[in-house]
């Protein structure tokens, strides 16, 4: 985690930073296993919204994959 401002709203949108970030951890190490898992956590549109906010690389292509079987709902409120 750096001062970039991307990871300063993220540790700002959540009550628990390190449990969010485990929760990527996790998502990252089961790849689309863990999306529904994901989805439902209360961390999925800050998490999505980092990840989608860094460089694309690997971890943006999953954010980008879990983003296309979320809901509607979600889908917009991350890309809001």
């Amino acid at each position: 985690m750096t001062a970039r401002p991307a990871d300063i709203t993220l540790v700002e949108s959540v009550e628990d930073p390190d449990e969010a970030l485990s929760t990527w951890k996790d998502t990252r190490r089961q790849g689309m296993a863990a999306a529904e898992a994901l989805l439902r956590s209360p961390h999925a549109i800050p998490l999505l919204r980092w990840v989608l906010a860094q460089a694309p690389d690997g971890d943006h292509d999953l954010a980008s994959a879990i983003l296309a079987v979320a809901s509607p709902a979600i889908r917009e409120q991350v890309l809001a």
